[in-house]
Formats: structure tokens, C-alpha cells, sequence
């Protein structure tokens, strides 16, 4: 209720560039009120109290309508005559008695005496006949089915005869052994291109492999030559003995009896890291290229001898091999000779029979047939059913005579049932209003001390709020007036913040509205007021503070004065992180504040 959340942060946690003077100069003396109000909770009292006053207006309302329900009397529900509680045994021998009068209409069946087919009557005998005619005929129907699908299959054959095409010129050579050439010779081409490309695109050292050890060597004496420098530059001494100044390094200068100190040796104008690249040419590509050029001039007479292959025979070895699959086909066709075969095929069938059409009409004999057998069988089985449903139907309404008025005494003894049902149900009614009236005289009375405890509470809550505010100003003051001390150099003795949410500032022994000061000064007084701020309410929840651009109206005494301040309230714990986000060229080291520049 009286947590952190972001309008808190924005005001005692969070100072942008063009927000310092946000408290005194933007807002007014009634917005500072509710600012502040805002941010210790103050409003959020006021929403509290009236939460409370409308829950208040709404138990007193339940209560009314509890009152009303209650001065309701309730009326005791009258028996039905002739009612006793224990009616399941009478009530389930009416029920008994009843499904077997429905069990027994439900036996009696309506039926028709069958009549007769006028057809005449089919013997199975005279079925197997039919059947034995219709396979006779379809075995030699299958014979002429063969001969049809044999003129076809050869008539397929024909019209698939392979078009040899731009292969014509293939057929009598030996295309096994020129497929075979023509893949190996297309191996030779492509290594030998590859090698080729391989030798345009290596990189040769540009210098020999004499100017490379002579720029060696010259690096080797301008290092001793540098050696021999620092020995020159070392430190100097007098002999104790002689009094010569000489140099402590004398005798390692004795291994440089090339240079005097008057020698100058300039830098090599190559420079190793060069000397090191032309050195892994000569070491790793001369000798490569050597072996590509080896390797072609082994492959030469192979690239010649298949130059002159493709000119004689320019297609490649997938061609070939595609000839041979083509030309085979047709040599394999033109082997079966399958027109001729059609012809005599087509000769056989003219002279066999078609039996389809007497196969139809059998068939169709034969279906009449099995009909008319199966509509003397169902006749007889409908005339052996009707003579034992007559007989059931007899034998039922014996039984249903013995039975009486079932259905009327069953229809008579439910409406009573049911009247005492509903008797039972209103008494149970009644006797759960009884009860509940209890539970609302007992919510009534729970209601009711609510209403008490609530006002209770909008009372404390307006008393809460009256001690907040009197805490506030003055705790608020002492801090802000402690900081704006450092912040100033003493300049500024105090800040204040009136009853009437004015904010004015002591300087010289004299309180002055905040607009009097300059711009820095009413910068400083902002700062104070929102880091005392967050000290009084903030910062025992979230401890830091962010100032973005703070000093941007402050020269470079002012911002160390702040700095101070900010770096006394880091090393006493009373603000446990601050960051500063300044553009200083050059930072101001204050103790306990770290400086990181970000370019």
C-alpha cells in the first residue's frame, strides 16, 4: 500500500539534466504538495479512507436488506390427506404391475396373412444347370480374352519402336571402348586445367633470394649497431684509483669492435616482416610451382593425344553411354520382329468367337431365376411365422385380462406420490429458512461490527496522515539543509520547505524564495531537497541515486562541492550506489567516488 514504485524513483532516486529544478521552478506550491503527497502515499491514504467510507455504505446496505428479509414471518406447509412417509414399496408394486401391462402391449404383433408369388416355382436343379451352360462358354470367352490382349500388347510393341536419331552414324562402331576413352581423356583435360589455374594464381617473391640474405644482414649489424647504443648511454663512473671516467658497460663494448662511437648506421629500407613474406615464397610457392610445371609438361603428350581423340570423336562420354542404351533398345526391338507377330495374331483372332453376348443373356436367365426361388422361400417363411404370431397374440391378452386396471392405478398412485413429495420438499424448505434465518441474524450482527471496525479505521487513517505530514517537513529540512552546507562551501546556511509546501533558502543569515538565487544555487537547493528526499522516505528500499547531467550549470568548484557531498552520504552508508553521468573532460577525484570515462 505504502511501497516503491516508479513515481518514487523519478522523484528521490532519478535527477535528469532537465529536470534538476523541477521542484521549485516548474512546479507550483500546490503541485509540490501533491508530489510529495504522491510520494509517501498520502493520496494513497485518501483512496484507502474512501475504499473504506464506500464498503461502509455498502455493509450498511446489506444490512437493510438483511432487516427486510428477517421481519418476513414464515408459514408451516399443510399435509395432503391420507399422507405416510414410507410409500417406496406401494409405489414400486403400482410400477411393477404397470411395465408388465406395457410389456405385454408391447408383445402383441400386427401381421398380415402372406400372399403367394405368381411366379412359377425354380428348382436348385435347374440353377445348377444354368450355372453349368455360363462356365462352359466363359472358359472359351477367356480363350478369345487372351487373343485380345495379345493384339494389343503387340500393338504397343510396334508403336514403341526406339527412334535411334542423332545417333544413326553410332550404330556399327564399338561404342563400349570410345565411351571408356572419351571419360579417361576428359580426366586428362580437367587435371590439366586445373594445374594451369593452380599456375596463374600463384604469388612469386619479388625480390632474389641474394637481396633477401643481404637485407638479413644488414638487419643483423643495425641491431648490434642498436646494442651497442644502449651500451654507450649506460652510466659513467671515475676510477678510484686513476680518476678516468669511463663507462660501467666498458666491457661489453669490447665485442663491438666494428662501431666507434662516431659510427651511424641507418634502418634497412626493407622491413623484416617483408624479408619474413618473400622468405615464405621462396620456402613454400617456387617449389610448388616447379612441381605444377613438372606435372604439365608430363601430362603434354595425354592433353595432345586427347585433343586429337575429340576432334575425331567430339562428343562426351555421357553421350556415348546414352547412344548405347538408345541403340541397344533398337537393336532389341528389330530382334523381336514384333509387326510380323502382330499379323499373325491378328489372323488368329479373326477366327475365334465372341461369347459376351450368350453369356449376357444366361446371366441374366439365371438372376430371374434365383429371385423367383428366393420369393417362394420367403413366402414360406412368412406363412410358419404368421401361424405363431396369431397364437402369441392369443396367449397375451389371457394374461393382460388378469392384470385389471393397472394402467389407471398406476397413474392414480403417482399423482398421489407426487403430491407428497412436494409436501416433503416445502417442509424441508421451511426448514431451511428457519435455519438460514439464524445464519443472516448471525452475518447481521458480523455486518454490523464491521461497519464499527471500519469507521474505526477511517478515523486512525486521517489521524496517520495528520502525524506523516507533521514528520515529514521537518525531517525533509534538517537533511536538505545538512547537504546544501557541503554543496555550497557554507555558502547556503539552510533550505526549507513551509507548511504551505513554499520552498526558501537561508544565505547570509537571510531566508529568501528559491528564485532569488542564481541558476547554480537553485540547482544546488533542488539536489538537496530530492536527495534529502530519498534519504527520509526512499532509501532504506532502493539506496541509490542516478544524476544525469547535473553539473551541466555549475563550474568546476560548485560540482566538486556537490561531489563532496554526494561522496560523504556514499562513505556514511546513507546512500549505498550513486552514478554520475557528467561531461568533464577532466574528472575531479573525490575520495569514494569512482571515475569511469566512456568515449
Amino acid at each position: 500500500m505504502f511501497g516503491y514504485n516508479s513515481k518514487v524513483y523519478n522523484v528521490a532516486n532519478y535527477v535528469r539534466q532537465s529536470h534538476v529544478q523541477a521542484l521549485t521552478h516548474v512546479l507550483r506550491a500546490d503541485d509540490r504538495r501533491q508530489v510529495l503527497e504522491n510520494t509517501i502515499g498520502l493520496t494513497v491514504i485518501d483512496k484507502v479512507v474512501k475504499e473504506l467510507t464506500d464498503a461502509v455504505k455498502g455493509f450498511e446496505g446489506e444490512i437493510k436488506g438483511l432487516e427486510a428479509a428477517l421481519s418476513v414471518e414464515l408459514a408451516e406447509p399443510i399435509p395432503p390427506e391420507g399422507y405416510y412417509e414410507d410409500r417406496t414399496e406401494d409405489l414400486g408394486n403400482c410400477l411393477a404391475a404397470y411395465r408388465r401391462y406395457n410389456q405385454l402391449i408391447g408383445q402383441i404383433q400386427q401381421v398380415t396373412e402372406p400372399i403367394k408369388p405368381d411366379a412359377a416355382e425354380v428348382s436348385v436343379e435347374d440353377i445348377k444347370k444354368l450355372n453349368s451352360e455360363i462356365e462352359d462358354l466363359r472358359q472359351k470367352q477367356q480363350s478369345w480374352e487372351s487373343l485380345s490382349q495379345e493384339v494389343k500388347r503387340l500393338e504397343r510393341r510396334v508403336a514403341e519402336k526406339p527412334n535411334v536419331g542423332p545417333y544413326v552414324d553410332l550404330i556399327d562402331l564399338d561404342l563400349e571402348g570410345i565411351e571408356s576413352e572419351a571419360e579417361y581423356y576428359e580426366g586428362i583435360l580437367a587435371k590439366a586445367d586445373t594445374l594451369n589455374r593452380e599456375w596463374a594464381s600463384m604469388v612469386l617473391p619479388k625480390l632474389s633470394e641474394d637481396e633477401i640474405k643481404m637485407a638479413a644482414t644488414e638487419w643483423e649489424i643495425y641491431k648490434r649497431w642498436l646494442e651497442y647504443q644502449k651500451l654507450l648511454k649506460s652510466e659513467k663512473v671515475d676510477c678510484p684509483n686513476c680518476g678516468t671516467h669511463f663507462c660501467v658497460s666498458h666491457k661489453e663494448l669490447s665485442q663491438f669492435e666494428e662501431f666507434t662511437p662516431e659510427t651511424v648506421i641507418e634502418k634497412p629500407a626493407i622491413s623484416e616482416k617483408t624479408l619474413w613474406a618473400e622468405s615464405v615464397l621462396w620456402a613454400d610457392n617456387v617449389p610448388k610451382q616447379r612441381r605444377i610445371l613438372d606435372e604439365l609438361n608430363a601430362y603434354a603428350p595425354a592433353v595432345e593425344r586427347a585433343k586429337n581423340f575429340f576432334q575425331q570423336f567430339p562428343r562426351k562420354s555421357h553421350e556415348y553411354a546414352k547412344a548405347k542404351l538408345v541403340i541397344q533398345l533398337y537393336q532389341d526391338w528389330v530382334a523381336e520382329d514384333y509387326e510380323a507377330k502382330l499379323k499373325e495374331a491378328e489372323a488368329v483372332l479373326a477366327a475365334a468367337k465372341d461369347f459376351s453376348k450368350e453369356i449376357e443373356k444366361l446371366e441374366y436367365q439365371r438372376t430371374v431365376a434365383m429371385q423367383n426361388q428366393l420369393k417362394w422361400a420367403t413366402y414360406k417363411e412368412r406363412l410358419a411365422n404368421y401361424s405363431k404370431t396369431v397364437a402369441n397374440n392369443n396367449d397375451v391378452r389371457v394374461q393382460l385380462d388378469a392384470l385389471g386396471n393397472a394402467e389407471a392405478n398406476y397413474k392414480a398412485y403417482t399423482l398421489f406420490d407426487k403430491s407428497c413429495d412436494a409436501y416433503e420438499k416445502e417442509l424441508a424448505s421451511y426448514k431451511n429458512q428457519l435455519a438460514q434465518r439464524e445464519s443472516l441474524s448471525v452475518k447481521l450482527k458480523e455486518l454490523t461490527d464491521k461497519v464499527a471496525d471500519h469507521k474505526l479505521g477511517v478515523n486512525g487513517l486521517k489521524e496517520a496522515k495528520k502525524e506523516i505530514k507533521n514528520y515529514l517537513l521537518p525531517s525533509l529540512n534538517l537533511a536538505a539543509s545538512a547537504l546544501v552546507q557541503v554543496m555550497s562551501n557554507n555558502a547556503i546556511e539552510a533550505v526549507q520547505m513551509l507548511d504551505d509546501f513554499s520552498i526558501k533558502a537561508k544565505k547570509g543569515n537571510r531566508l529568501r524564495a528559491v528564485e532569488t538565487f542564481s541558476g547554480s544555487e537553485c540547482s544546488l537547493i533542488n539536489l538537496a531537497l530530492r536527495i534529502a528526499l530519498g534519504q527520509v522516505l526512499t532509501h532504506s528500499v532502493f539506496s541509490v541515486l542516478i544524476g544525469d547531467e547535473i553539473d551541466a550549470s555549475m563550474d568546476k568548484d560548485r560540482t566538486a562541492a556537490v561531489w563532496e557531498a554526494l561522496s560523504r552520504l556514499s562513505e556514511s552508508g546513507k546512500v549505498k550506489q550513486i552514478i554520475l553521468v557528467s561531461h568533464e573532460q577532466e574528472p575531479i577525484n573525490i575520495r569514494g567516488l569512482n571515475y569511469a570515462n566512456f568515449t
